[in-house]
């Protein structure tokens, strides 16, 4: 039902430490699972084994995650872009190359890499492309996000309320988190909102994170969207 969606995202919202080779999927994102009706697959475009320690390691967590998503039943389909047959599904795919730094010995070139995975759910398809450097849990968030959205789990907008930014300089607070959204959301995201006005009519499900206080217009404000049916996950202590 959609109140235990609501706290399965605020769970994925929480980062847990999973080993990249031996990964089991979080209780939330095993409840998105069984709440998702239509047929899910994810085509895993593996970098290969390289000698180079990121795209090695890179390997290792796409291998990781998408076997725990197999052992829940979903299909996984394996990709290896280096044979023909490999390309031709990639290029349908219409996943692109990420571009490595690669040191040889005194030469320094750009390398292009096809790794990622692409999650159909339905007649829906999302396209997850930025893996390198991305921890096993991180990328498991990912996947569980693009299955919410690819199924319509969630019915309405997503809103989200950040806290401020403590200056100019270095990134804002729960970026990751934000593109995250971003990402599987699209249009139906309203980021940036703030408590000090009314949450918008089309939001379904507000995530207001890590807020410092609640001073009693923010508090009305709140009161009015869940008296309208609608759904709020705070996360005060996020991980």
């Amino acid at each position: 039902d959609e109140l235990r969606l609501d706290a399965d995202l605020r769970a994925l919202a929480a980062a847990t430490d999973h080993d990249a080779s031996v990964h089991g999927l979080a209780p939330a994102t095993q409840r998105v699972l069984e709440a998702t009706t239509e047929p899910i697959r994810i085509h895993v475009v593996l970098p290969g084994d390289d000698v180079e320690m990121e795209i090695a390691a890179t390997t290792r967590t796409l291998r990781g995650v998408a076997t725990a998503f197999e052992q829940h039943g979903v299909t996984i389909a394996w990709v290896d872009p280096s044979t023909e047959e490999g390309a031709a599904h990639v290029a349908e795919l219409g996943l692109g190359p990420t571009q490595l730094m690669e040191n040889r010995a005194d030469e320094v070139r750009m390398r292009q890499i096809h790794a990622g995975m692409v999650v159909d759910v339905g007649d829906e398809r999302r396209i997850l492309d930025q893996v390198f450097g991305v921890r096993p849990e991180t990328l498991e968030r990912e996947v569980a996000l693009a299955i919410v959205g690819g199924a319509g789990l969630v019915d309405g907008a997503v809103g989200l309320v950040l806290p401020p930014a403590g200056g100019d300089a270095g990134p804002k607070p729960f970026s990751t988190l934000r593109t995250l959204l971003e990402r599987n959301a699209g249009d139906d995201l309203r980021p940036d909102l703030d408590l000090a006005s009314p949450v918008p009519d089309d939001v379904r499900v507000l995530l207001v994170v890590a807020p410092t206080e609640l001073p009693p217009e923010a508090a009305t404000h709140l009161d009015a969207h869940l008296a309208r049916g609608g759904h709020a996950i705070v996360l005060f202590d996020p991980v």
